[in-house]
Parts: structure tokens; sequence; C-alpha cells
């Protein structure tokens, strides 16, 4: 399954490169080369950039990443919740915590309001 999305992304990023040099290509001395604002470097960065971690690029790297047996050193042993038994007496003093103070926003108070 994993190996289906990889190949539909990296079609989706090559599709979305052509894009970008049609873009260029027919916006090259057309006059309205400026109304595009730059969105052909945009695609090519949604594409294809390091460091947009939302690129296909890097979202491939990290599925192609996940999808592989990782070292067992990478992998926590425990989670956090499950490092205490649940009748422990540690866990039971922060369980019945009473916040020390309540801090209110007043968002839409005016300027120098102390509105509550």
């Amino acid at each position: 399954m994993t190996d289906d999305r990889i190949s539909s992304l990296m079609e989706a990023k090559e599709l979305l490169l052509k894009a970008a040099d049609l873009m260029d290509s027919a916006l090259r001395m057309s006059g309205f080369e400026s109304r595009s604002g730059g969105d052909s470097d945009r695609i090519r960065e949604i594409a294809s950039s390091d460091s947009y971690g939302g690129s296909l690029t890097n979202i491939i790297r990290d599925m192609e990443y996940g999808s592989q047996e990782q070292p067992c050193w990478t992998q926590a042993l425990t989670s956090p919740k499950n490092q205490f038994p649940s009748d422990d007496d540690r866990l039971a003093d922060l369980r019945c915590a009473k916040p020390l103070m309540s801090v209110y926003l007043c968002v839409d108070a005016p300027r120098g309001s102390h509105a509550r």
C-alpha cells in the first residue's frame, strides 16, 4: 500500500515540475510574466524543495523511511504513560493536583481594561 502511495506522489511530483516548466515557457516574453507572481517557483518548491517540510520530495522520503524496519535503538521500549503501574503512589499525587492559579485571557477587552 505504501509503495502505491509513494509511486503516486512521485508521479504527482513529476507532473508538478512539468506544469511549472509549461507555465514558464508559455509566459516567457508574453508580457504576463509578472501576473503569475512566481507561482511556478512555488509549484517547484511544493514538488521538490529540501527545505520545505511539506514538499512531495520530503513526504516521499518520510514514507520510505517509515516503511523500512528501523534499528531497535530508535524505538522506545515503553510508552512513558506505561512506565509506572496505575496504582503507583507517585502518580496519585499528580492525578489529584489542583492548579496553583487560573489565568484568564480577555482577547476582546479594550486596552487598559481589566474585564473579568
